[in-house]
């Protein structure tokens, strides 16, 4: 299994609605896992643990292109070992 996590920084956006971000983005994955915390400002990172982490990715960019307001305040990182996600 590979991992792919999202992370919503408020302070990018102050405008976004965290609880209905947070509730779009665990709609791709049903085991997605939800933690937040403050380092150098607020974050929320949502995690999924996968087999086919470019499926659920692509899912997230489908999300992100119908919500722009939601893209503004999101920083992704893609992590994968053994093969590429883009």
């Amino acid at each position: 299994m590979k991992r792919l996590k999202v992370q919503l920084q408020p302070g990018l956006s102050p405008k976004i609605n965290v609880p209905a971000a947070v509730a779009k983005l665990r709609t791709v994955a049903s085991n997605a896992r939800v933690n937040e915390g403050e380092e150098e400002g607020q974050y929320v990172n949502i995690g999924s643990k996968t087999a086919d982490p470019a499926m659920i990715w692509a899912a997230i960019r489908r999300l992100l292109q119908a919500a722009p307001a939601l893209a503004s305040g999101l920083n992704s990182q893609k992590l994968c070992s053994g093969s590429r996600v883009s």
